[in-house]
């Protein structure tokens, strides 16, 4: 009996503990709770961070009246933007992509055709 009464204050113990870990490490502000993402100011215009699976990018972004959203520095992780892991770099556009075979537009034709 004794055993069971030390092993419920135990659990309940160790449930108090660990309900008052996310109310901690939220007010705590130099440690963000579940990997939030860093606060987007003009220091980080334009520093990419990965945030759920899309490659995100500081960005400056004006008013809309449209939205009632003032201007200010935001993530910009839209549908457009990369995935995680993919280049970053874009492709030259000069490289030619066909690789298919080559016409032969600059062989001379040597037969000459008469036509009577």
């Amino acid at each position: 009996m004794v055993l069971r009464f030390a092993l419920l204050a135990f659990l309940l113990a160790l449930a108090l503990v660990l309900a008052t870990l996310p109310v901690r490490a939220q007010s705590d502000a130099a440690a963000p709770w579940y990997g939030q993402p860093p606060a987007c100011t003009p220091q980080r215009e334009g520093q990419l961070s990965c945030q759920i699976s899309v490659l995100c990018e500081c960005r400056y972004e004006r008013a809309s009246a449209m939205t009632g959203r003032p201007a200010g520095f935001r993530w910009d992780c839209g549908p457009l933007r990369p995935r995680c892991g993919e280049a970053v770099q874009p492709q030259d556009p000069t490289v030619n992509r066909y690789d298919g075979p080559v016409p032969n537009v600059y062989e001379r034709n040597t037969t000459i055709q008469n036509n009577n």
